[in-house]
């Protein structure tokens, strides 16, 4: 992908190029991943009204559908260079006009224009600043969950999380070893059971684990005395809790 234009954007009216009376203001706010694109506009009047405009569009180099305000128009967005071509082509009663706006970052990420070339609208420019920037996920997923236990029990844990929920031990790196308890996955769930010394059971937090071959998993904790309680406060969800051999809540989730 070529330039990020996510964010929110005000335009400077005094130094765009509109062929149309200025307004007020000119906010937009932009979402936008390698293969799409969603521009949100809204015009405030020298009367205070405010026009919206929602668009969409998909970026390949294929003619295609975009939509204005949920109405499909045919339309295609590609990369030139560092510049996004959003070109579309709309009818106006028996008359089609075509549009062709070419987008760019200043170096420093907070200029965008938009240019007119070469279409109905040609000379037309908009220079916007922006005023917000993009929202920055950090996290992608949960690496691994703890779960507290007295020292000296990894026999139950053993037990338990191997012996009854049919994870694998993985051993612990080396300069962990030394602190006791011990680590399991299954699937792309790990759970690190570890030592700590004023230990208490987390009887309201806890993790939820999806299973599959549900019913035999509850078969399995009924033949090791395991009690569970069975929760259909969600509609549609099978799950239950359980407490593994320290006390620890864990709620277990039907695929």
């Amino acid at each position: 992908m070529g330039a990020d234009f996510s964010g929110v954007w005000k335009a400077d009216l005094q130094k765009s190029k509109l062929l149309v009376p200025a307004p007020r203001a000119i906010v937009i706010r932009i979402d936008h991943s390698e293969s799409q694109l969603v521009e949100e506009m809204t015009v405030t009047e020298l009367d205070g009204t405010e026009d919206r405009l929602v668009f969409q569009c998909l970026i390949n180099t294929q003619k295609t559908i975009n939509l204005l305000n949920g109405v499909e128009i045919p339309g295609r967005a590609r990369w030139e260079g560092a510049e996004l071509i959003i070109e579309s082509w709309m009818k106006f009663g028996q008359r089609e006009s075509y549009f062709c706006d070419c987008w760019s970052l200043s170096p420093d990420g907070q200029m965008l224009t938009m240019e007119h070339r070469n279409d109905d609208l040609a000379g037309q420019i908009t220079v916007l600043e922006r005023t917000a920037r993009p929202r920055i996920e950090f996290l992608t997923a949960i690496d691994h969950v703890q779960l507290a236990m007295p020292q000296g029990e990894e026999a139950k844990a053993r037990e338990f999380f191997a012996g009854v929920l049919g994870m694998r031990e993985v051993p612990k790196p080396e300069k962990l070893a030394a602190r006791g308890g011990c680590w399991f996955e299954s699937g792309g769930v790990r759970i690190h059971a570890g030592v700590e010394r004023d230990f208490r059971p987390a009887r309201k937090a806890h993790p939820a684990l999806r299973c599959s071959n549900f019913d035999e998993l509850l078969l399995r904790l009924a033949a090791r005395g395991i009690p569970r309680q069975d929760d259909d406060s969600i509609p549609g969800t099978r799950r239950c809790h359980i407490a593994d051999p320290f006390g620890n809540r864990i709620e277990l989730i039907a695929e």
